[in-house]
């Protein structure tokens, strides 16, 4: 979103709040003001939360008794979860659709790069990022292996 927003004005709005981001982007597409938009970027909108930071994060809001994505989690009283992550299908297929979605907004040729992560699922082999991986697994399925979002 902030890159969208640099490509669009030169300015991005100085936060990590997901649902602040989506309000700064508004006018440029309908999209950041859906519901449903909303409603995913609430699941990541936490700073620390897990599910954005994994092992770097300082704590999991769901262990912590709030209600995030329309989710939430029961702990007994007297327990104490620390560094818990609680990860749905359904966190990925939101966060892909989100990713997705919102890249199909840039205008990579003003900037004279391709698009990396279509060219990665695209397998175009002229990308500098697809013909310079060495690993033995093809980028393309480091992305999509086990990922429903790419079954569709």
């Amino acid at each position: 979103m902030k890159a969208l927003s640099v490509q669009h004005n030169g300015t991005y709005a100085e936060t990590h709040n997901l649902i602040e981001l989506a309000t700064f982007c508004e006018p440029y597409d309908s999209y950041f003001s859906d519901t449903e938009t909303k409603r995913i970027l609430e699941q990541f909108d936490l700073f620390d939360q897990v599910g954005r930071y994994g092992g770097a994060a300082k704590f999991d809001p769901l262990s912590k008794g709030k209600t995030v994505g329309g989710k939430s989690m029961t702990v007994a009283p007297g327990v104490q979860i620390a560094g818990a992550s609680f990860w749905s299908d359904s966190y990925l297929r939101d966060l892909d659709s989100f990713v997705f979605k919102v890249r199909s907004f840039l205008d990579f040729e003003k900037i004279k790069f391709d698009d990396g992560l279509k060219s990665i699922l695209d397998r175009n082999r002229k990308s500098a990022l697809m013909g310079t991986w060495k690993g033995k697994t093809p980028l393309r399925v480091v992305l999509t292996k086990n990922n429903s979002y790419f079954r569709a």
